[in-house]
């Protein structure tokens, strides 16, 4: 018994050197789902105020009597910036989905560290 206590004494500092590691892995963990999260945010804001201005331009060009919508260079453009965003976000929602299932209620949370996600 004296043996085993002066074991964990002598090698208390790499305990909680492992400790804090594991800890600090969590929560750089925890900051890039957030900032994932808001890049999603601030993507589906910026798809909501694309959307919209194809809406005016569909209306312009009904009002001017255009019924072929797609010879409009200024509404293709915006459908293909539309498009790019799209893809943007699922990629975005992919990479949070991911993360999320590496770090899932399950898992200890001694056992989900950087190790288990990838990195960037």
């Amino acid at each position: 018994m004296a043996a085993d206590l002066r074991y964990n004494l002598q090698h208390v500092g790499d305990t909680f050197a492992s400790v804090l590691e594991k800890t600090v892995d969590l929560a750089k963990n925890s900051a890039r789902g957030i900032f994932v999260t808001y890049d999603i945010n601030r993507l589906e804001r910026t798809k909501r105020n694309l959307l919209r201005e194809i809406g005016g331009r569909v209306a312009h060009l009904a009002s001017e009597g255009l019924t072929d919508v797609r010879r409009d260079d200024k509404l293709a453009s915006l459908m293909a910036e539309l498009a790019a965003i799209d893809k943007e976000i699922q990629s975005h929602q992919v990479k949070r989905d991911e993360m999320l299932k590496s770090c899932s209620s399950r898992t200890p949370a001694t056992e989900c560290s950087s190790e288990n996600q990838t990195k960037e």
